[in-house]
């Protein structure tokens, strides 16, 4: 799996660059979107401008770092996705469906804004104080 990495201040551009995202690739997928997610800045667009196709593991894999981004206070978000695409990894899931932008200015938009409003919450209540503080 090729994948296009461009670091921001406040977020990566993670570009696929496979046209057909086999299921064995998910594991890969998974890992980079992980490390990804837990290096600062920590959020991330996945762009899906040249993916035609995607099995069902690999947007279970996608689906789950969202999860798991959300739990840790960091945003997910994609774009360039195809109608097919859009249905196989947002379905129903209004919440999957938050995360998709038309453009990739709209999901950087998006996840200035998620930044933004989460600067101004504060720290999480529920995150223990580390020691160094």
């Amino acid at each position: 799996m090729f994948v296009k990495i461009d670091t921001k201040a406040h977020f990566r551009v993670l570009t696929l660059m496979t046209p057909v995202v086999h299921a064995n690739m998910a594991e890969e997928l998974g890992s980079i979107l992980q490390k990804n997610m837990e290096t600062p800045p920590g959020n991330i667009i996945l762009v899906f401008d040249a993916v035609s196709a995607m099995e069902d593991q690999v947007a279970e894999v996608i689906r789950a770092a969202r999860r798991k981004g959300v739990e840790r206070r960091v945003s997910l978000v994609w774009t360039g996705l195809r109608p097919s695409l859009r249905d196989l990894l947002c379905g129903k899931d209004e919440t999957m469906a938050a995360a998709l932008t038309p453009t990739l200015k709209e999901a950087i938009d998006w996840v200035m804004m998620e930044q933004l409003e989460r600067d101004l919450m504060g720290p999480d209540p529920d995150e223990k104080p580390s020691d160094d503080q």
